[in-house]
């Protein structure tokens, strides 16, 4: 087997990051090197859609409808996966169009969810 080498840009710490962050927040340029990839393109993703940097916005329906095609189809799929995943420390959420959770499952050392559970957070649709 052959070793692969990575660049990882060279950010000792999270100041470092927080610092190109303000940067490109501030419509400042920020090179490539300074951010890895995977974390410099949802920042992008994130200015496109229009996404606030400084508050989370979290939709919320008193009383859902969580029969919808959505949730009957996917529940199927996060059962499996979860049995699939077992005993690996993960998280399955599944969300509708607009990001509420429709359903949750998670894995740890703290609390475990057998099954995903359907959340009241998600919207008709």
């Amino acid at each position: 087997m052959v070793p692969i080498a990575v660049h990882l840009p060279a950010l000792a710490d999270s100041n470092g990051l927080a610092k190109t962050r303000e940067r490109f927040l501030t419509a400042e340029s920020v090179r490539p090197s300074d951010v890895r990839e995977p974390i410099l393109a949802s920042w992008w993703r994130s200015r496109e859609w229009k996404v606030a940097a400084d508050r989370v916005t979290l939709p919320y329906v008193r009383d859902p409808d969580l029969d919808t095609p959505l949730t009957r189809n996917a529940m199927p799929v996060l059962r499996n996966l979860r049995e699939h995943l077992e005993g690996q420390p993960i998280s399955l959420i599944l969300t509708d169009a607009a990001g509420a959770i429709c359903a949750s499952t998670w894995r740890g050392s703290r609390s475990a969810s057998s099954s995903p559970t359907p959340r009241a957070s998600c919207s008709a649709g």
